[in-house]
């Protein structure tokens, strides 16, 4: 895939976790709904299937998917808490990790 097909993807990830997102909040406020029922399990659960099956899309060859899923996770978690997430290469400075485009930099890059 190229840098631009990879950060598509990533886009329309992004989109579904928002919307999934935006729906639990918006059924919790209403019915008081938890994320651990059985129908939230399921939606969350199909959503880290196709976060697994982006992350193999755009892995790198040199990497494994699992490890592309980590840092796709742990970007969403930092951006819902608000918290920017930091990464780096070794011997460099860390940075912040903001955007999508910041995302697959440190996907191909990854310390």
């Amino acid at each position: 895939m190229t840098p631009a097909e990879k950060l598509a993807a990533l886009h329309s990830w992004e989109a579904h976790v928002k919307a999934i997102s935006a729906v639990y909040e918006a059924d919790r406020l209403a019915c008081g709904a938890l994320i651990e029922s059985p129908r939230w399990e399921a939606v969350y659960g199909l959503l880290d299937a196709y976060t697994q099956t982006v992350a193999a899309m755009i892995c790198p060859a040199d990497a494994k998917p699992t490890d592309v899923a980590h840092w796709m996770e742990e970007w969403q978690m930092n951006r819902d808490s608000g918290r920017p997430m930091e990464a780096g290469l070794t011997g460099q400075p860390m940075r912040e990790i903001r955007t999508l485009e910041d995302l697959l930099w440190i996907i191909e890059a990854r310390p």
